[in-house]
């Protein structure tokens, strides 16, 4: 009875495949290390997704002269609007505007970091965004791993995103591409901001 023998040569390529997978692996795991190091905050005990949960507080509460907007109304914004929403139990404010671009309109949502910590100065080639130097753009399937409800709330209208971060001037933008052209572009913008101080309860008869 014959045996079929592997030749070194193959005997070593298969090795090597085997050796590749492993290194692969590692690759993965220490991505997916960086980016819940870079999109997620401590709290307590627990890795707690800040900034996905910002957005959350914004759907749920946003209100604008007596009108809650959903992202279906926000999408369809031509003037700078500010809206109150809570996050965490505090308000704050977030500015939504509109601008034409050389490619399409594009609808800006601009939410605070809500003390976001940017631990992390993420790799790779810096790019020059928005008049700023350092940004960076992390893998975009990752990134979004860390904002199920963004991801739930546009990915029935948009279907690619560009993810930039900066280290230093401590912002997140993300760009939505929409499935039909007619659509705007949608940017998401975290940046810092202070919470909202509500006069119209500090108002008295004088």
């Amino acid at each position: 009875m014959s045996s079929t023998m592997l030749a070194p040569s193959q005997q070593h390529q298969r090795t090597c495949t085997a050796e590749d997978e492993e290194r692969v692996a590692g690759q993965d795991d220490a991505v997916k290390e960086s980016f819940r190091m870079m999109f997620l905050n401590r709290v307590g005990s627990e890795d707690s997704p800040l900034l996905d949960g910002v957005f959350r507080g914004f759907c749920e509460t946003n209100i604008f002269q007596g009108t809650h907007f959903s992202i279906d109304m926000v999408l369809q914004v031509f003037e700078k609007l500010f809206f109150r929403f809570e996050h965490a139990s505090i308000p704050y404010l977030a500015t939504v505007y509109r601008y034409r671009g050389p490619e399409s309109d594009t609808v800006v949502l601009k939410l605070p970091n809500n003390g976001f910590t940017y631990l992390v100065k993420p790799q790779g080639e810096e790019l020059f965004w928005h008049k700023r130097p350092g940004w960076v753009s992390p893998d975009p399937h990752e990134a979004m791993a860390q904002f199920p409800t963004l991801h739930a709330a546009l990915s029935k209208r948009y279907h690619k995103v560009v993810v930039l971060y900066n280290f230093t001037e401590h912002r997140i933008d993300m760009e939505f591409e929409p499935r039909v052209m007619t659509d705007p572009l949608f940017l998401v913008t975290y940046e810092p901001g202070s919470p909202y101080l509500d006069t119209k309860t500090m108002r008295k008869p004088y």
